[in-house]
């Protein structure tokens, strides 16, 4: 149904369409490394792990996350904004679940709205 419909913004105007297909990638990690690559976005869960992420020789971009709420009872209603470190930043850390999930729904929703803002990383030197 997602690869009918679509993912991410601007589906009435048919983005976000996509053919399923799987297959398997393995990613070969430096694990001795103190710093990674993420592979999404981080919502860092608290000053403690902001301080932990941005320490030392790190390389990252922010990005303001926002969109319409996908959902029967919402779809007028547009998400709270938040700032993430965006794919591909190089941030410190990493030894254990960097980030969190975050609701970013409006007052007026009648449910949660979730955005995924834990770490896929990819450790390196």
């Amino acid at each position: 149904m997602l690869g009918d419909t679509g993912i991410g913004g601007e589906r009435n105007a048919g983005y976000g369409l996509f053919d399923l297909d799987i297959s398997s990638v393995e990613i070969e990690s430096d694990t001795g490394g103190e710093q990674f690559v993420t592979l999404s976005p981080i919502c860092p869960r608290d000053a403690e792990e902001l301080r932990v992420l941005i320490q030392g020789d790190v390389s990252y971009t922010l990005s303001e996350r926002s969109g319409w709420i996908s959902s029967p009872d919402a779809s007028h209603l547009r998400r709270n904004r938040v700032w993430m470190f965006a794919e591909g930043s190089v941030l410190a850390g990493g030894d254990k679940q960097m980030g969190r999930l975050i609701d970013l729904s409006p007052d007026q929703c009648p449910h949660p709205v979730w955005r995924y803002g834990y770490a896929w990383p990819v450790k390196m030197r």
